[in-house]
């Protein structure tokens, strides 16, 4: 009786965890995905460099990340703040895309 119960639930576990996977989820309300309601991060850095497409900052540790402080690039699709030079110091915030991380806001210390 064991073996029964423990091969039908495995099924029907199966089963229905192929239908939910299966579902288009963008079309429900309220869940759609959206750059607006992409998690965020923050934190201070110094501008290295500063292009059309991207921006390469010295950044501070990110502990929710659990990243070092480091150099990197981030891009500059959908920021719509002010361009910065080398060398200034800023508080950003960040957010993950397909392709890497962006910029969402920046302002000067």
């Amino acid at each position: 009786m064991r073996i029964v119960y423990f091969i039908l639930t495995t099924a029907l576990l199966s089963l229905s965890g192929n239908v939910f996977s299966a579902m288009d989820h963008s079309s429900m309300a309220g869940m759609e995905s959206s750059s607006q309601n992409a998690q965020t991060w923050n934190t201070t850095g110094v501008i290295k460099s500063w292009s059309p497409t991207s921006v390469s900052i010295a950044h501070r540790p990110v502990a929710q990340l659990n990243w070092p402080a480091m150099t990197m690039s981030f891009e500059l699709d959908g920021y719509q703040g002010k361009p910065f030079t080398p060398g200034q110091q800023i508080h950003f915030t960040f957010r993950q895309t397909e392709s890497g991380y962006a910029l969402v806001s920046a302002s000067a210390q």
